[in-house]
């Protein structure tokens, strides 16, 4: 994918068919569409083990507090914005000031999956606002320019990004909750693109996303349909009553025990089950076994990594943040019809997770410094040639001193007031100096914390 630059804003270019290009007549659909999610609460879980947990299982309020992450669906209106409503609903922006103080804004990540484009790993997009019907949201360009540093990203072409639907559908619905809660100054939007990624692509996303998910005044929005069936997807699994899978491309005549339908609704709810267990090896055995088309199955298996990665150092730091589980609250299906000729095709699945991550206080702490932390990496490239310092490598002690380690075991020690702010950065590096430039990226970093 090309790295020109391409600075401009992204047009909403599937207004008018796949969503109302009419502001006054999207917002009104939306509005509906959040207000009867909220009319259905108390809301039961549905998914196969937050389902069984008694009075654990119901969502009695919305949005639910903590919920930070949502996984909502991407197709048409027509098909998707009903399920999608109860996602949005769900979705907890409310802790949105910052905790340095002078920035009050908060990031939305945005995750979904590529289409059109075929990707390895992930990209960003370098436009500097996504046009909506209802108004423009802003591009968090500083935290796509230190994404892109690690390593891990690429830049989307302005083609690729306005081509691809799976991010646009969601837009409607994060302005409409964003200017609901915060009016006309809204947080800036981190579109990511991901694509055909192995397991340990995502993990080592997740890795990188891990620090900003950890941060309690971010939101997260994952784009993906469950399962698409029918010949023109070519997928026509088939699970029968005893448990035996076949291919019913090869079959003459329709089974009826169970339905199509239910058999597809079986192999989706196996899937849930596995999200819902919080293990991102568990969500890969069952897609590898099932085959189920979800093609937001990389953004997900990301999302679940960076999960996995805060879950962990929550315990390793022996705090209680939330066990960032699961818990499904909508399953809706654009088609009941029972032929496999068809093409049944299910794609409004509507997911929400409830985080509960709470900032713990060292978490905490390594929130208020992401930005210094990005200038510190700038600084140890420049003066030392470290060209890499992975953020999954971050320490924050109670003593609040932060080490830094980059490659070929050269280390940085930055040392910080509660507030954040840095007060000094010591050079560490045994046997050498700085090669270049030190006062000048010193100075940056201060200004970056100030």
């Amino acid at each position: 994918m090309s790295n020109s630059i391409s600075y401009r804003v992204r047009e909403a270019s599937h207004a008018g068919s796949w969503y109302s290009a009419n502001k006054s007549q999207l917002d009104s659909q939306l509005e509906g569409w959040l207000a009867a999610a909220k009319a259905s609460v108390p809301l039961e879980c549905i998914g196969p083990l937050s389902s069984k947990d008694g009075e654990q299982g119901k969502v009695d309020t919305l949005p639910v507090t903590g919920g930070r992450v949502v996984i909502a669906p991407h197709a048409g209106y027509a098909y998707s914005g009903p399920a999608a409503g109860f996602a949005y609903s769900a979705w907890d922006v409310s802790k949105a000031r910052r905790l340095t103080g002078r920035d009050s804004r908060k990031k939305v990540f945005l995750l979904g999956p590529s289409h059109h484009h075929y990707l390895s790993r992930a990209a960003l997009s370098r436009c500097t606002s996504y046009e909506t019907p209802l108004g423009d949201l802003a591009v968090d360009r500083e935290t796509t320019d230190q994404l892109y540093q690690t390593g891990a990203f690429e830049w989307m072409d302005i083609n690729v990004d306005e081509a691809e639907h799976s991010l646009e559908m969601h837009l409607p619905y994060i302005y409409k909750i964003l200017s609901s809660t915060f009016g006309t100054q809204l947080p800036p939007l981190v579109p990511i693109m991901i694509g055909n990624t192995s397991a340990r692509t995502e993990r080592a996303i997740g890795q990188i996303l891990e620090p900003y998910l950890s941060d309690p005044s971010t939101a997260w929005v994952v784009s993906s349909d469950f399962a698409h069936w029918g010949s023109r997807f070519g997928y026509t699994y088939y699970r029968d009553a005893s448990g035996r899978a076949t291919d019913l491309r090869s079959s003459a005549s329709d089974p009826k025990s169970p339905p199509i339908h239910e058999s597809i609704r079986n192999v989706d709810f196996e899937c849930m089950g596995a999200c819902e267990t919080g293990s991102h090896g568990a969500w890969l055995e069952v897609l590898d076994e099932t085959r189920n088309t979800v093609c937001g199955r990389h953004p997900i298996g990301v999302v679940m990594c960076a999960i996995e990665e805060v879950v962990k150092k929550r315990r390793e730091e022996d705090e209680d943040g939330g066990d960032g589980k699961f818990k499904f609250v909508r399953y809706e299906r654009s088609s009941q019809r029972r032929s496999k000729l068809a093409n049944y095709h299910v794609e409004e699945s509507s997911i929400d997770i409830v985080t509960r991550f709470q900032p713990s206080r060292h978490r905490a702490t390594q929130a208020l410094n992401l930005g210094s932390l990005y200038a510190l990496q700038a600084y140890a490239r420049s003066c030392y040639g470290i060209t890499r310092l992975p953020s999954a490598h971050i320490r924050l002690e109670e003593a609040q001193i932060g080490l830094y380690s980059g490659l070929h075991g050269r280390t940085c020690v930055l040392q910080t007031f509660a507030a954040g702010c840095i007060q000094r950065l010591r050079n560490v590096h045994v046997g050498s100096k700085p090669l270049r430039n030190e006062q000048e990226q010193i100075t940056k970093i201060n200004k970056s914390s100030a």
